[in-house]
């Protein structure tokens, strides 16, 4: 759906630039507020061009933990997106897509197609692979500088 595609990319670019802000701006208290002011805009859009009262009671305690556990997401990422430098987070933030689709094969035992696996176990390798190697340097680092070695 070309309308659904349009969107997915509006979305990462706006969300390359919330990280791209919080990188320039780290001391910007919290995202919690702008993150409450945006669930707020998001909840009078889905209403309007939803049917909000179209769902199920017994679902309802559902989207309130999806609701959640998306906020705490978005919290933590943007928190500790301050913290660590850009290459990490962005590798970080990389793993999201392959571990939702694991996520969604524990918990809902949807099935993912072998070129999803082949795909998410060849970034997962990668993220792998490089994290790996950067501790490795960190480690040397360490070793030389308790060494007495420049």
């Amino acid at each position: 759906n070309l309308s659904g595609d349009f969107l997915a990319v509006v979305m990462t670019f706006f969300m390359a630039a919330v990280m791209v802000l919080i990188r320039k701006y780290p001391k910007t208290p919290s995202v919690l507020a702008a993150g409450s002011v945006s669930s707020l805009q998001v909840m009078i859009v889905g209403g309007l061009i939803g049917e909000p009262l179209a769902v199920v009671p017994h679902e309802i305690g559902l989207l309130v933990a999806f609701g959640s556990v998306q906020a705490l997401g978005i919290i933590l990422l943007t928190e500790g997106a301050k913290l660590i430098p850009a290459s990490l987070s962005a590798l970080i933030g990389t793993l999201e897509i392959p571990l939702a689709v694991l996520g969604a094969f524990i918990i809902l035992a949807e099935v993912p197609a072998t070129a999803t696996l082949a795909g998410g176990t060849i970034v997962i390798l990668a993220i792998v692979m490089q994290m790996r190697s950067d501790w490795l340097k960190v480690r040397r680092s360490h070793l030389s500088m308790a060494a007495g070695v420049d």
